[in-house]
Order: C-alpha cells, then structure tokens, then sequence
C-alpha cells in the first residue's frame, strides 16, 4: 500500500513497488481486499490488478464500492499469456458493477491498454 502523493514522484513510486511484486501470498484476494479497505478513507480510488478470472475479483471490487471507495480494476488478459480464459466474462461483470476496467493483453502496449481500455 503506497499513501496518496501529488506529483510525478508517486508514479515512479508506484511503477518501482509493481517491478519488484512478486504474487507469492495465500491470502485470497477478498481477504486482502477487506484487510486494506478499512485504511482507506472514503471516495479514495482504489485499482485492483490481477491476472485472475474468478468471480471473486467481481465480488472484492463490489465491496470496495460499498465501503464507498472508487475502485479500477486492471485485468491482465491471463488467457494471452497462456494462462486461464474468461477475462472477456469478467470485464462484464465489472461493467454491470459500474467499474472502470482495463484489460491487458500479452504484448499490448500498456500505456494505450490503460488509456483507452
């Protein structure tokens, strides 16, 4: 978890804590996401990165909204990477929830994949 910071600083912040991520935890994603929610003050934006296509990345993003948090969610197309399908089944879900999604296919340029959706 980073604290809020204006500037272009924050970015380079943000890009070096993602370089050195490693996913190695065995806390599933709801768990993580109500642990950190409760230190998040209302109307904060909140982005969600992941490679799964479960619906449990569907049921943390609708709790973050309910705890009146502004999350986005960041889909890494894990069926582009040879990695499981229906990611196109979750980008629904997070449409019908009202919830900024992105989805990352291998190979897509990033900033564009971000920008544009």
């Amino acid at each position: 978890m980073l604290p809020p910071e204006r500037g272009g600083r924050q970015l380079g912040k943000i890009l070096e804590a993602l370089a050195l991520l490693r996913a190695e935890g065995e806390l599933p994603l709801h768990g993580l996401v109500q642990m950190q929610a409760q230190h998040c003050p209302r109307g904060s934006t909140v982005v969600v990165i992941t490679p799964s296509v479960s619906q449990e990345v569907a049921l943390a993003v609708d709790y973050l909204h309910r705890r009146g948090l502004r999350p986005v969610s960041v889909l890494i197309n894990a069926e582009t990477f040879n990695g499981q399908t229906g990611s196109q089944k979750l980008v629904g879900m997070m449409k019908i929830l009202n919830v900024p999604v992105r989805r990352v296919d291998c190979g897509m340029d990033l900033a564009k994949a971000l920008v544009e959706g």
